[in-house]
């Protein structure tokens, strides 16, 4: 669906698409995302601590980082350097260095754009 999505909009629009979705379980569906016209990626990891995951969002913990971080070098691959993101959201209970560390293995490993936000209560 999301491909289909974007081969109409680019076809009618011309814009640059960026793509959202959760690690596939084939990455061969990131090279059919690209050639329906998506331009970037973003596959959100929101917390990196494992417990922290589990902790607030039971469901999407199910996929390990491991995986997305297999996911992340597959999707570089396809889209290229800098043209996939990840969103970190502090405050949800990853300390401030696992955040850190995180973002500098993503970046230096993957050629990611960590995006951070902080949630204030």
């Amino acid at each position: 669906m999301l491909a289909e999505s974007a081969l109409a909009i680019k076809a009618r629009t011309g814009l640059p698409i960026q793509g959202q979705c959760e690690p596939p379980a084939d990455f061969a569906w990131f090279g059919q995302l690209h050639s329906a016209g998506v331009d970037s990626l973003g596959m959100h990891l929101e917390a990196w601590d494992e417990d922290v995951r589990r902790r607030i969002m039971p469901g999407k913990a199910e996929v390990p980082v491991t995986f997305y971080l297999e996911a992340f070098a597959a999707a570089v691959a396809v889209f290229g350097r800098g043209q996939v993101s990840t969103y970190l959201l502090a405050g949800l209970g990853d300390s401030i260095e696992g955040l850190l560390e995180a973002s500098q293995r993503l970046i230096r490993n993957r050629s990611l754009h960590p995006l951070w936000c902080r949630l204030f209560r």
